[in-house]
């Protein structure tokens, strides 16, 4: 399994106006590491490569203090450091008091508006957001405002977003989270029954045939059937215990963890290959029992009973086709 990085920024260069000032992060450790270098207080200047290991500026006329935060991310998570020129500012409240809180993991489709809350960020009122794409398709169609984050997938795949809150010249650690976004299916009207009438559709394809045929589409998939297999039994078993889907979800997510690629282009192929196709028939499965997980505050609404023993039947399917993956036809 891939280790966390580790963040490291240092600064290079003299505070007087027109000198030109490097912002390292070459120090910084992990695999496979992405950089992305946002100034966070002070004069605003123009940052030079600022998605490269190393950052430069001019500095500016303007006196005041000057603060960088480096994003690093990886198959292991992401991490930030930070970095400052000038004295620091006094007043509010201390790094330690700050928290963020970038809400739960979300599962969703593509072409649908997907909603990120950090409103549960602490000290609430008395700070400002920032959200930052750390992994997965690039996310288009952004609205920020505040503690909100939205877009619009165009891809499927698995989106990561890190979330900072700041006040003055203090920043929190970040808080991610996750978005496993599938390719989507046509929600019609009644089944067999065409949108003209003419012509009546097959009948959908069992969700158990979806995830055997998934699974043995990517390398390494059959290895791997018995330990899927396994998560999506657990999380059935457990089902009674878990309030919302998004309890649900983020159990099976840690569980998956383990068990998925860690290669970052060899898991984004699994998530489209596998868990878009079962996404979208999750969704479908959900919305007949009433509960629609293309809306953001379904994923937190209260199982009900009947809810709980659909979406419990629905993952030992999964299971169940998993498992048939090494069977013979």
């Amino acid at each position: 399994m891939a280790q966390p990085p580790r963040a490291e920024a240092r600064a290079e260069g003299g505070p007087q106006p027109g000198s030109t000032v490097l912002l390292r992060g070459d120090g910084s450790a992990g695999d496979r590491l992405r950089f992305r270098w946002l100034q966070t207080a002070g004069p605003r200047v123009r940052l030079a490569n600022p998605e490269g290991p190393t950052a430069s500026f001019v500095m500016p006329a303007e006196p005041g203090t000057l603060r960088f935060l480096l994003v690093v991310s990886g198959p292991g998570g992401s991490d930030t450091a930070e970095v400052g020129l000038g004295a620091a500012a006094g007043g509010g409240p201390r790094a330690g008091d700050l928290r963020a809180d970038a809400g739960d993991d979300q599962i969703a489709l593509v072409g649908r508006q997907v909603t990120l809350n950090g409103s549960r960020s602490e000290p609430a009122g008395r700070i400002g957001h920032r959200w930052i794409q750390t992994g997965g398709p690039a996310a288009r169609l952004k609205v920020e405002d505040g503690a909100i984050f939205a877009f619009t997938p165009t891809a499927p795949g698995v989106y990561r977003f890190a979330l900072v809150v700041a006040t003055g010249s203090e920043l929190s650690a970040p808080d991610e989270v996750v978005v496993t976004v599938g390719a989507g299916a046509r929600i019609g009207g009644p089944a067999g029954v065409a949108p003209g009438g003419e012509r009546p559709e097959p009948e959908p394809t069992p969700v158990q045939e979806v995830a055997r045929a998934a699974l043995a589409s990517v390398r390494g998939g059959a290895e791997a059937a018995e330990s899927l297999a396994g998560t999506f039994e657990a999380t059935a078993d457990r089902m009674d215990l878990y309030g919302t889907y998004s309890d649900a979800y983020s159990e099976m997510s840690r569980r998956l963890d383990d068990v998925l690629p860690a290669d970052p282009t060899h898991r984004n192929v699994w998530v489209e290959r596998v868990f878009g196709p079962l996404s979208a028939r999750t969704v479908e499965a959900m919305r007949v029992e009433g509960l629609d997980l293309r809306q953001p505050e379904a994923l937190a609404a209260a199982l009900t009973t009947p809810q709980k023993a659909a979406l419990a039947e629905h993952f030992r399917l999964i299971a169940e086709g998993f498992r048939s993956t090494n069977r013979p036809r």
